[in-house]
């Protein structure tokens, strides 16, 4: 009983985090004042207009090293050799609850000490402005709902905790947007983090670093899956593409489909 309790607390944390996160990156809060008083910070602070335009560039590395730390806990968390470490000393249906409590961490980290560098690279204004900022929420809503098109509470370890020691690696499920992109959620974090009709240096440092952790960690991330599912998802992945939409729909051969 005590882990789900567990489970469902970090979870609950988590979707703070991830909701907070949203809200900073978009800079919400200084448009929408019931959502400023949740969320008051944005990733461009105030937007008060620097005293130079010169970038700041220790302002720079203090934001690109605090992402660092996201980045290296993914790294390593992520791999097998480490949680073959972890599940020596916590049971194997926490692991991936403290995967997700380490990560929505950092980036409450992240989010409450990035320095703010609100120099104005380029600015769009109305009406093409809305569709920039439609683009941006898209964005966040294809993010939410990806993770429901594979396994929601799986991504987030509330399926392992009230699994237990039944818990079982979820097959391969193709299905929805899956079809046609095989990381939507990414696809999904990269439309948020570009689309802005405000771009400024600070947003551009955080969407870039961002973008190569991705590229990265995809790369990681499918080498492992891999490791697990075998054959199944490298067709999968030779016919799907990783980040940009196909047109035509994902259709496993015939022996994919008898595994099935």
């Amino acid at each position: 009983m005590i882990e789900i309790i567990i489970g469902l607390a970090i979870y609950g944390y988590f979707f703070y985090v991830f909701s907070m996160t949203f809200a900073w990156i978009s800079n919400v809060g200084s448009y929408i004042p019931l959502v400023g008083l949740l969320f008051p910070r944005g990733i461009d602070g105030d937007m008060v207009p620097p005293r130079s335009n010169a970038i700041d560039t220790n302002a720079v590395v203090h934001n690109v090293l605090l992402f660092c730390i996201f980045v290296v806990q993914h790294f390593i968390m992520a791999r097998p050799a480490t949680k073959k470490v972890i599940t020596k000393v916590i049971p194997v249906y926490l692991e991936r609850s403290l995967f997700v409590l380490c990560a929505s961490a950092i980036l409450h980290l992240i989010v409450t000490h990035w320095t703010p560098i609100p120099i104005v690279l380029y600015e769009i204004g109305a009406p093409w402005s809305y569709a920039v900022w439609a683009t941006c929420a898209f964005g966040f809503v294809l993010v939410f709902f990806s993770t429901w098109m594979i396994d929601h509470f799986d991504l987030f370890g509330l399926r392992q905790v009230f699994m237990g020691n039944n818990y079982t690696h979820p097959p391969l499920v193709v299905q929805y947007l899956y079809k046609y992109v095989r990381h939507p959620l990414y696809l999904g974090f990269l439309m948020n983090f570009y689309a802005t009709p405000v771009m400024t240096v600070g947003r551009l440092v955080f969407a870039l670093t961002a973008t190569a952790f991705i590229l990265v960690g995809i790369q990681l991330e499918e080498r492992d899956i891999v490791d697990v599912l075998g054959r199944e998802y490298e067709e999968y992945r030779s016919a799907v593409p990783m980040l940009i939409p196909s047109m035509c729909p994902y259709k496993p051969t015939r022996r994919a489909e008898k595994r099935h």
